[in-house]
């Protein structure tokens, strides 16, 4: 691994995004109620199910960013959508936020430097743009990605230890799912959120799979948001 390979790793803990996973999984299993997403998946038979699920697992912390692989569901693009819609939120959120905080603590930072008190005042502002960065680096690194996948892979042995076919899917989608950069982001956002936030990731996670019905069939961030808006508020 790079530097920057080794510096990004020593910031995750595997088991948070473990922890992540299995939520992961959830999602994708309540997805089969869609009809669409269960008639892509019918032909496939349990064995054929679990011998890609393996090869894709085998496969994961080889990961190539330039190869092409098969995409075995559409499961979660608008999941995705609605993911990074809350953190761009937060991004909006956070500018009139550190407008306030400048408003605020103006008259008591007099003896501040100008630098010092330019960085406090537009605090949230930054640890926004920090964490956009910083999984914006996660999903460019393919070393850290690989290494990542050896760790998030569904092992051979706990697919060979179902005979469940919704957990079958959700292994095979989840091991397909580790040969692309969107992955790694997505997980390092949600690891992030269940640190400082555990209700809010809980909320967000709980609306996903709660809805996603309304996240496969959304057209786009807006569509998104405006179909979740309009579901929660009944």
């Amino acid at each position: 691994m790079n530097v920057l390979s080794k510096l990004l790793f020593q910031t995750i803990s595997i088991q948070r995004y473990k922890s992540v996973r299995e939520d992961f999984l959830r999602t994708y299993r309540a997805a089969l109620t869609i009809p669409e997403i269960r008639g892509q998946v019918e032909f496939l038979s349990n064995s054929q199910l679990r011998e890609q699920s393996k090869e894709d697992g085998r496969t994961a912390p080889e990961y190539d960013p330039h190869a092409k692989v098969h995409k075995p569901l559409k499961i979660l693009d608008g999941a995705y959508r609605f993911l990074w819609a809350v953190l761009a939120f937060c991004f909006v959120l956070a500018l009139p936020l550190s407008a306030g905080i400048n408003t605020l603590f103006k008259s008591y930072l007099q003896f501040v430097d100008e630098i010092p008190n330019l960085l406090l005042s537009f605090l949230p502002f930054e640890i926004v743009v920090v964490i956009m960065l910083y999984l914006y680096l996660l999903g460019q690194d393919s070393d850290l990605i690989r290494r990542m996948n050896d760790g998030l892979r569904i092992t051979s042995g706990r697919i060979e230890g179902t005979r469940r076919r919704d957990e079958l899917l959700s292994f095979y989608v989840w091991n397909s799912s580790l040969h692309s950069r969107k992955k790694i982001p997505v997980l390092g956002f949600l690891v992030i959120l269940n640190t400082v936030g555990g209700r809010m990731y809980r909320y967000v996670m709980d609306t996903v799979e709660q809805n996603v019905d309304i996240l496969y069939y959304s057209d786009g961030y807006v569509d998104a948001i405006t179909s979740l808006a309009r579901a929660e508020l009944g």
